[in-house]
C-alpha cells in the first residue's frame, strides 16, 4: 500500500512573444504565491507509466503548506506535515509513519509537488503548449530540474494564462515507475484550517490493523 500511495500522492501549465523569461517565470511565482496563502484542493486524474503496467485514477488533495489530506480510489491519507496516516477503510488497515527529511518525505507527501518546487527546484525552460486543453490554446509550461534528491528527475508544469496550474508531467528515477501525469480538473481556495484537519478524527478500534512506524 505504501509504494502504491506515494507514486498516486504524486501527483500536480502562452505568454506573448515579447515577454522576457523573467517575466514568464513570474507566472509560475503567482502559483506558489497562490498556494501558500490559502487551503487549496485540488481535483485530479492521474496516469502512472510503470515498465510492468499502467495506473489510472483520480483523487481530490486538500493541501496547506506541508499539510494535507488525499482521497483516492477508497483510500485516505492524511498528513499533518509531522505524521502520515495511510488508511483502506475497506480492509481496516492504518499505517502511521513519521516523515522523515530529503527525498523519502517528497515523495509521500503531494503537496510538496506543487509548494515544494519554488524551494526544490531550478527552472531550466519556459515554452508555450503542453497538454492541449482546448483547441487553439496555448499555455505556459515550465521545465523545472530538482535541486535536491526527491525520487525526480525532472517535471514539466503547466499554467494557464490565469496562473492556474493544469497538468504536471514527473519524470521519475525510481526503478518502478518511468512517469506520473497529473491533470487537474479543478482548484479551490478557501480558508485556512487548524492543523487538527490534517488528522484523522476517527478512533482505530480492536477491528482495525494498525502499523505504528513512529
Amino acid at each position: 500500500m505504501k509504494n502504491f500511495l506515494k507514486y498516486v500522492s504524486a501527483g500536480l501549465l502562452s505568454l506573448v512573444a515579447s515577454l522576457t523569461y523573467a517575466q514568464d517565470t513570474a507566472l509560475l511565482g503567482r502559483m506558489y504565491d497562490d498556494f501558500s496563502s490559502a487551503l487549496i484542493t485540488l481535483d485530479v486524474d492521474y496516469f502512472i507509466e510503470m515498465p510492468s503496467s499502467d495506473m489510472i485514477g483520480e483523487g481530490v488533495v486538500t493541501f496547506q503548506g506541508n499539510a494535507y489530506r488525499l482521497s483516492t480510489d477508497g483510500m485516505d491519507i492524511y498528513c499533518d506535515g509531522k505524521d502520515i496516516w495511510m488508511i483502506d477503510p475497506d480492509s481496516k488497515e492504518v499505517v502511521v509513519e513519521p516523515l522523515t527529511d530529503g527525498g523519502a518525505s517528497f515523495m509521500l507527501n503531494p503537496a510538496l509537488l506543487f509548494t515544494g518546487l519554488k524551494d526544490n527546484f531550478d527552472v531550466t525552460k519556459v515554452s508555450e503548449g503542453g497538454h492541449v486543453r482546448e483547441p487553439g490554446v496555448k499555455d505556459v509550461v515550465f521545465t523545472l530540474r530538482p535541486k535536491v534528491e526527491c525520487g525526480i528527475e525532472e517535471c514539466d508544469i503547466q499554467i494557464r494564462r490565469n496562473g492556474d496550474l493544469y497538468y504536471g508531467t514527473f519524470i521519475m528515477s525510481d526503478d518502478q515507475v518511468d512517469i506520473v501525469r497529473v491533470m487537474v480538473n479543478s482548484i479551490t481556495r478557501s480558508e485556512k484550517r487548524n492543523i487538527e484537519y490534517f488528522r484523522p478524527d476517527q478512533a482505530f478500534d480492536s477491528s482495525w490493523i494498525v502499523t505504528d512506524l513512529r
